[in-house]
């Protein structure tokens, strides 16, 4: 199918710059600019993965719009929104070759459409690759048969999508740096990267949390090495958690964890730590409790003058996380930091921005099928916090009623599609009892 390139229809280009596909600038390790990505190529990646994945099959469009119906009808019928969506599908994959091109000029083109219908369907398909359920983690994902498929196609376009090479660091001095926590193979090459970085950061924590250490999660030496430098017996039990089972190091925690890898690998750097606890509904501490935790630390001390302004009236916080993590992680902390001036009334008063920081993946782990399982996982996860982003700047449009986002998530909207039909149901019934 050959064709010009077409001006993007202007709902989808709203939609699209709300949930952050714009450009992308490819870094090498020394922070030289080795390629620039349009919002354009950037968008064609995005909906390139979605179709080689199988996330526009006609099954999970007629979910995603019986879905998002539930909670928000869209204009017209379901089975004309359907329609729409399995044509575009199928004609841009009319010659057994995906057509990006196509897909985009043509995608939710019709008027009834709105920017939020667009951002939804974008997120609901694409939240199927984290289908992980309640306590499994990335390293128990099993991988998809397409990725082995299209294993060449899915590691351009990952890059395309920013989420392979190098992240570093965009300036010399950074008031404050965050390293983000994780299993100890990652906490290692976190701390290994900031040992090494050539910049300087005037106070540095290390974000841990309330999470046992466990096998698979963590290296089996490196556990029983904790143990024995707290003095501890190494006494493994088994738990459940979901429907997953692992086997954890009895009373060794990842801030314990965290704590000798510092004294092991940074000694000579001053490092605090950030213990978070358990949110509720959770195993363990997230990354997002540690950017709720870590950021009214930082604001207290720039209020205290501990902290002094950079240039260009802002402070830089760095988030360091090796990729694929990075970006999203950085999402949350600047979220949780605007969300806390705003709370305080700073707004105006303080500025501050989150970069993310961290090295790259290598070819050699891009021969691991459990590195691809994590790619896609963590684009799902990416696009969520593209999507908190985006409904708060809806959300300042007071007359617009959003969808419930429980209804997107994937975690959620299986038990919240179930509580609105039941709802349904019951208004159906009482209609006919009357």
């Amino acid at each position: 199918m050959h064709h010009k390139e077409i001006e993007l229809h202007r709902n989808l280009a709203a939609a699209l710059g709300l949930l952050g596909i714009g450009e992308v600038h490819l870094r090498n390790d020394k922070g030289e600019e080795t390629a620039t990505i349009s919002p354009r190529e950037h968008a064609k990646a995005l909906f390139t993965y979605l179709n080689m994945a199988g996330y526009l099959s006609e099954s999970l469009l007629k979910k995603a719009v019986e879905y998002l119906a539930a909670s928000k009808p869209f204009t017209c019928d379901n089975e004309i929104v359907l329609a729409d969506l399995k044509k575009v599908c199928e004609s841009s994959n009319r010659n057994g070759q995906f057509d990006a091109e196509y897909f985009l000029s043509h995608f939710a083109k019709q008027e009834y459409f709105s920017v939020e219908d667009i951002i939804d369907l974008i997120v609901f398909l694409q939240q199927t690759a984290f289908d992980r359920q309640y306590g499994v983690e990335r390293d128990r994902l099993q991988v998809k048969p397409w990725m082995e498929e299209h294993n060449l196609e899915f590691k351009e376009n990952a890059i395309k999508l920013g989420i392979i090479t190098p992240l570093p660091a965009l300036k010399d001095q950074y008031p404050a740096a965050g390293i983000m926590g994780a299993g100890s193979v990652r906490v290692k090459k976190r701390l290994e990267y900031f040992r090494d970085l050539k910049i300087g950061c005037d106070l540095v924590w290390a974000l841990s949390g309330n999470r046992e250490l466990s096998k698979g999660l963590d290296e089996e030496q490196v556990m029983e090495k904790i143990a024995e430098f707290g003095g501890k017996p190494v006494n493994y039990i088994k738990k459940k958690v979901g429907v997953d089972a692992r086997e954890f190091l009895d009373g060794i925690t990842e801030t314990m964890m965290v704590n000798y890898l510092i004294q092991t690998i940074c000694p000579n750097k001053k490092i605090g730590i950030v213990d978070s606890t358990i949110e509720s509904g959770h195993w363990r501490a997230t990354s997002a409790q540690s950017a709720a935790d870590i950021v009214p630390i930082i604001i207290n001390k720039i209020q205290s003058q501990e902290i002094k302004n950079v240039k260009d009236g802002r402070y830089y916080f760095l988030i360091i996380a090796e990729q694929p993590y990075a970006g999203r992680m950085s999402k949350q902390v600047q979220r949780e930091f605007n969300k806390e001036i705003k709370k305080r009334s700073l707004e105006g008063k303080i500025f501050i921005e989150v970069e993310g920081c961290g090295p790259g993946i290598t070819e050699q782990e891009l021969l691991n099928s459990q590195v691809l399982t994590r790619l896609n996982s963590e684009l799902g996860a990416l696009m969520g916090e593209r999507f908190n982003d985006a409904r708060y700047i809806l959300q300042q449009r007071s007359d617009l009623k959003l969808r419930d986002p429980n209804i997107i998530m994937f975690s959620k909207r299986d038990e919240t599609f179930k509580a609105y039909q039941a709802q349904v149901n019951y208004s159906s019934s009482r209609i006919q009892f009357s």
